[in-house]
């Protein structure tokens, strides 16, 4: 029972494991991709405004 026991709570640390992997680059990735489209806003708007200038 007790190697049994071991094994599941192995099985659950690898799903946490691999599933928290996953959101921390889900997350990380999401971040990137904001600052990237912020970023591209800000350049938009200046070129805007040199164009109108």
């Amino acid at each position: 029972m007790g190697q049994f026991r071991n094994l599941y709570c192995n099985e659950i640390t690898l799903l946490i494991c691999f599933f928290g992997d996953i959101a921390i680059k889900f997350i990380f990735a999401n971040t990137i991709l904001r600052r990237i489209h912020h970023a591209k806003i800000q350049i938009c708007y200046r070129r805007g405004n040199d164009l109108r200038n």
